[in-house]
């Protein structure tokens, strides 16, 4: 009898599928060949089973038994399939991805004498808003005090061209603002599945160096991501989230289930998965720290979010194993000779994932129309 563990899964790409219902037709038909097989099984054992008075009541609870395997073996095979990206064709399962700025923090330079205390009523009077202020640390060689203004919800240069403004209240030159700290986020909206969060890590390109890798709830705690995808999947429905690099690194992941902001649950609709990068001083200082140039900033910065897939003739080990199991597969090795001699940086197997890059990089154009210099 050959066992449930040992059944092919159909590993093609999802994606191929010309519309919504075509997917979920394929998406059902593996579960029922799932649930076939494992009936198969029920069948041969009950033909087996020898009912009189003394195995009656341990016959039943074997069949019990095979029945709560029969859901457990469903429930696994559901989340490998919804935890790999290959599933996914998020346009046509009505997926909307936006890219958005969460926060910026702003370095500035003022020339006339004063305080944060009196910089952050100030700007509170004039745009209703009370911004999140502190010194800056300044070289002993400089002179004056630099300070750092904590901008949310960037959403567009007018919005920060108004915040500039009325700094020049205090003579500060905005031509001299630096960007010191950015984040920003994928989001993605009416997603089908939770498991899609995993399905994203799983294909996140990350720089060779990645590291501290893991899943929290709270400040200070930290987990080690769970490589058993069961367990990955229970933590993120319990509402922790996975981070990548320790917070406070040039450059740091995390990505969760959005439900609340500022404090406040979000409605449904408002509700949505996120991967976001946090980017840092030094690494900000590689592309362009000045916000004259927050194009540039913006543009570069979401390079950092790029997706990968499995190559289409890739080894039905590597398959088996990408479904079954949670890891960094998108994560940069030494450069290395390909079997075809090209130079490489991702693992053998792996490549960039065309179809989800380009929904990407269509989001982060339609954030930076709201950034162009006229």
């Amino acid at each position: 009898m050959n066992s449930i563990f040992n059944m092919h899964c159909d590993t093609s790409p999802l994606y191929l599928f010309q519309d919504p219902e075509a997917l979920e037709a394929h998406i059902q038909a593996e579960l029922e060949e799932l649930l076939e097989k494992v009936e198969a099984e029920e069948r041969e054992a009950q033909e087996s089973l020898i009912f009189s008075p003394e195995l009656t009541n341990p016959s039943v609870g074997c069949l019990a038994q095979r029945y709560a395997d029969r859901a457990k073996l469903a429930n696994e095979f559901e989340a490998e399939i919804y935890s790999d990206i290959h599933s996914y064709d998020l346009p046509r399962m009505g997926v909307q991805t936006a890219a958005v700025i969460d926060f910026m923090k702003l370095e500035l330079s003022p020339r006339k004498e004063t305080h944060r205390s009196l910089i952050k009523k100030y700007l509170t009077e004039k745009t209703g808003t009370r911004h999140y202020i502190e010194e800056s640390e300044v070289e002993i060689a400089e002179v004056g005090t630099k300070y750092v203004i904590t901008v949310h919800d960037v959403k567009s240069a007018a919005q920060l061209y108004n915040l500039i403004e009325h700094l020049g209240h205090f003579g500060v030159n905005r031509q001299l603002i630096n960007v010191v700290e950015v984040e920003l986020s994928l989001d993605f909206y009416n997603a089908p599945h939770k498991e899609l969060l995993i399905a994203l890590f799983k294909s996140l390109k990350l720089s060779e160096d990645a590291n501290n890798i893991r899943v929290y709830r709270r400040k200070g705690e930290k987990r080690d991501i769970p490589f058993n995808l069961n367990r990955t999947q229970q933590y993120l429905r319990n509402g922790y989230c996975i981070g990548i690099n320790p917070k406070g690194s040039d450059v740091y992941y995390r990505l969760y289930h959005k439900v609340v902001d500022k404090m406040l649950p979000l409605p449904p609709e408002e509700q949505r998965l996120r991967l976001e990068v946090n980017l840092h001083r030094n690494e900000l200082e590689k592309i362009t720290p000045n916000l004259t140039d927050f194009e540039a900033i913006i543009r570069e910065g979401f390079k950092h979010i790029d997706f990968t897939k499995l190559d289409e003739d890739v080894d039905e080990s590597l398959k088996q194993e990408y479904r079954r199991h949670v890891r960094p597969y998108g994560q940069e090795v030494m450069p290395f000779r390909s079997k075809s001699g090209n130079r490489r940086t991702l693992p053998e197997g792996i490549k960039l994932n065309a179809e989800v890059n380009k929904i990407k990089r269509t989001a982060v154009s339609n954030l930076l129309r709201n950034f162009r210099k006229n």
